[in-house]
């Protein structure tokens, strides 16, 4: 079994293998496609929405279809997110999923 200071001394070794790697190569800007910029965002910004029209729908539909709307937006979400071949397929998937998650609260 190994004792603290060989734990001590792999964990140093690994630290500068990862300080060694990470001054060759940024993997911040390593991604700078601007649809992938938008894939990520889009659900944050469906979101947003979604929060808007959870609001109206409680007030004048009620709580429970409030959730079952945002229910059935999370799934049709998720039902093309899985079989998604095209970047617009993968869009509207998460504009659903976004939707589907504030719509609710």
């Amino acid at each position: 079994t190994p004792n603290i200071f060989q734990c001590l001394i792999f964990i140093l070794r690994c630290w500068k293998q990862v300080s060694i790697h990470h001054e060759t190569v940024n993997t911040f800007c390593k991604y700078g496609d601007p649809l992938i910029r938008l894939f990520v965002s889009v659900l944050f910004l469906a979101g947003i929405v979604g929060a808007f029209i959870g609001s109206f729908t409680s007030k004048h539909l009620g709580r429970k279809p409030t959730m079952v709307l945002g229910g059935f937006s999370c799934l049709t979400g998720a039902i093309l997110l899985a079989p998604a071949v095209h970047m617009a397929m993968l869009m509207f998937g998460r504009i659903c999923m976004g939707l589907g998650e504030l719509i609710p609260r």
